[in-house]
């Protein structure tokens, strides 16, 4: 009886030590290490760790230092409140925010801005320090268009993939459009049908691509000639994409508010969601690729976690138009 006592104090012992070191693992986990570089959406931020473990975010744009500092709140791992930088003149783009913290899942570690009312208004993702933050930008902007497409006319097929689209079977590359390191939603096409420069403006069913020039400042400009576009593949979602792309580069904000009410539940949707709102579920029910699981149990990742809240605070702003909660 006396050995066996000993063998199962022994065993919580060693669960007690591995529970610990976990615990300490994740808490390691929930820190900003000096020299990490963190993307905004628009441009890299770098983590300086300063005396008191206080982190201080410095970025550059466009000539304009950009500082904030970070204080972590004891006893609360992975949450921080904020101050300016350190650097005379510098801007603090992130003074609104009320609550800051730093989540983490699958290789995401995103750092999370929250107003006073709980919205979530900007996410820094860390990215590896030789990221360059227009190639991000390029990046995640692309990856919301690929898919394959027909303009309303009938007359041309396309399918986007990366650096390439192929319009009725002919291959043309294209460059996407910058300035200072944003995308502007132009897009220089070279060969085929489609050749020039051209603007985006996506639409709920896809996008309008619209003949444009650059203007004095090197922006694209509108110049007359049109062509609408719909997203022709029917088992794969027009907002898919928002399942897997951290919308921190705020794209999504081209949208006007019932666009984006239906990119957030289409995230829900493709977990199979009943909703309760009647509209939605007609809408989501004319879908091939949705299937309806009431009795799912719905497991979120932090990507779709992260943009749910991003378009939810997006949709509450106060400019009216028909915001609903589902």
């Amino acid at each position: 009886m006396n050995l066996i006592i000993t063998n199962t104090h022994n065993v919580m012992k060693k669960t007690a030590i591995i529970l610990t070191l976990l615990v300490a693992i994740g808490l390691q986990a929930q820190t900003i290490k000096n020299g990490t570089s963190w993307y905004s959406g628009w441009i890299n931020f770098t983590a300086q760790t300063k005396a008191g473990g206080k982190i201080l975010m410095a970025a550059m744009d466009e000539g304009q230092e950009l500082e904030f500092t970070l204080t972590p709140i004891k006893g609360k791992a992975g949450e921080y409140t904020i101050s300016d930088g350190i650097t005379d003149g510098a801007i603090n783009p992130y003074e609104r925010a009320k609550k800051i913290k730093l989540k983490s899942q699958d290789g995401l570690e995103a750092l999370c801005f929250y107003t006073a009312d709980g919205g979530l208004f900007g996410v820094l993702a860390k990215v590896r320090p030789d990221d360059e933050y227009t190639e991000i930008a390029i990046n995640q902007w692309t990856r919301q268009q690929i898919g394959t497409y027909k303009s309303t006319d009938g007359r041309i097929s396309l399918e986007w993939k990366h650096n390439i689209m192929v319009v009725n079977d002919i291959s043309a590359h294209y460059t996407v459009e910058t300035f200072n390191g944003l995308v502007t939603g132009g897009i220089s096409i070279k060969g085929g049908e489609l050749n020039g420069l051209w603007r985006l403006e996506p639409t709920l069913q896809g996008f309008v691509m619209y003949a444009a020039s650059y203007n004095e400042y090197g922006m694209p400009i509108l110049t007359g000639e049109s062509k609408t576009f719909v997203e022709s593949d029917p088992y794969t979602g027009r907002f898919a994409y928002a399942c897997n792309i951290l919308l921190n580069d705020r794209w999504f904000k081209n949208f006007d508010k019932n666009t984006l009410r239906i990119m957030r539940n289409e995230i829900m949707a493709h977990h199979g969601y009943k909703f309760q709102s009647k509209d939605l579920q007609e809408y989501f029910d004319k879908e091939q690729w949705y299937k309806a699981q009431p009795n799912k149990k719905i497991k979120l990742s932090l990507v779709e976690e992260l943009n749910i809240e991003l378009i939810k605070n997006a949709e509450n702003d106060p400019e009216p138009n028909n915001y609903s909660d589902e």
